[in-house]
């Protein structure tokens, strides 16, 4: 994919040649003044986004200076993804390459680093408690880049294209504050809801989430089997906010289980074990699927929707992270699940709070699928604008 006018050949360089890689050691507690410090944590991977940074001047350790215009890319193997633009001077952790191109635009540059031949080519890292991307490696890479006005022209293209996705990134961020807010004040009854004739519900009764709630574990698939049929398998790692059966890239099996292993579009799923034990994920579209061992779903002749709210709020998360003891694989089990205590409503009321709370996560299932469209497109246009 090229603009209209643009001919010419693009140039091949290596890209130590065509980009420098000055990372000066600068102590900020000797600065005078505050100065802008930027770490790894603080650039969104998803966005570019820079989430915040600190008052460089009030820390003591070596950091790396760093001009407006500068791209910063984190070489810290699972932050390949990290990379920012600067707007102003400051400093940033010696984990972070800071990049400004010497035959090509910084503009330019920043995108060029979200290619992925560029993160192939990082990914190349050495070490091996902490791996980093290595500049020896790196610097020794062949790319090719076009003229200044057509670097321009392809910079401010896809510059476009990342501020349509930091908006629709923020509209996400602000319905999903509104749901996590609105969701507790619903559940700690700080927000009652009325019926039709303008009175409050029934008091709330307390009860234990096993006595009107069937949790149902996953069945033990074979894994040997994985890959060889058509029964679609969710395991732990499936599990996404929203999960879409129509787009299923999973594991799938020969084997054909009970169908309480069953679930389709409604049915919510919690991860039982590993390092996002408590995660919940709803299955949004028609479809069906079998759930694997360590995965959980619900089952209720109450309001399925009300319970998948509940299992969300901070009262439930927190008993959850309080059971599993300190080991290397840590468990909820079934039966940990169903002694929750709480207070729950009519179901009528049950009915108005799963109303409010499902227009709200219908509003973000849009928004997530126009963001993944945006990302998916920013992709494609990576690929195809690069050489």
């Amino acid at each position: 994919m090229r603009f209209p006018g643009f001919e010419a050949e693009w140039r091949k360089d290596k890209f130590g040649n065509i980009v420098t890689n000055t990372s000066p050691k600068f102590n900020p507690s000797k600065a005078n003044g505050i100065v802008k410090c930027i770490e790894l944590e603080h650039i969104s991977s998803k966005t570019g986004e820079l989430l915040g940074f600190i008052d460089g001047s009030q820390s003591g350790s070596i950091k790396n200076v760093f001009s407006k215009g500068d791209v910063l890319f984190g070489k810290l193997r699972p932050y390949l993804r990290k990379y920012f633009h600067t707007p102003f001077d400051g400093v940033c952790s010696s984990e972070i390459w800071v990049l400004s191109g010497k035959s090509i635009r910084n503009a330019f540059l920043y995108q060029l680093v979200q290619t992925d031949k560029f993160v192939e080519l990082a990914n190349q890292s050495s070490g091996s408690k902490m791996p980093r991307a290595d500049w020896n490696l790196v610097k020794d890479g062949s790319f090719l880049f076009p003229t200044q006005d057509e670097q321009e022209k392809i910079s401010v293209f896809l510059n476009a294209i990342d501020k349509r996705i930091l908006t629709q990134s923020k509209i996400i961020q602000r319905l999903e504050t509104l749901m996590r807010n609105l969701r507790e004040r619903l559940f700690t009854q700080e927000i009652r809801l009325k019926d039709n004739s303008g009175a409050f519900f029934a008091d709330w009764e307390f009860t234990i989430l096993g006595e009107v709630v069937g949790i149902q574990g996953g069945f033990s698939f074979k894994s040997e089997l994985f890959n060889n049929g058509e029964t679609k398998v969710l395991r732990i790692g499936d599990i996404t906010p929203n999960i879409f059966l129509s787009e299923f890239s999973g594991v799938s099996s020969v084997e054909n289980p009970h169908k309480k292993y069953l679930v389709s579009k409604g049915d919510f799923l919690m991860a039982l074990s590993g390092a996002t034990f408590g995660k919940v994920g709803k299955i949004v579209d028609e479809g069906f699927a079998y759930i694997n061992q360590r995965v959980a779903t619900f089952k209720t002749d109450y309001n399925r929707e009300f319970f998948y709210q509940l299992v969300q709020t901070k009262g439930f998360t927190s008993y959850i992270n309080s059971i599993p003891t300190a080991s290397a694989q840590p468990n909820i089990s079934n039966t940990d699940i169903a002694n929750f205590k709480f207070q729950m409503p009519s179901l009528k009321e049950q009915n108005s709070i799963a109303n409010v709370l499902s227009t709200i996560d219908a509003k973000l299932r849009i928004e997530t699928k126009v963001l993944i469209k945006y990302r998916n497109q920013k992709k494609h246009l990576l690929k195809n604008l690069f050489i």
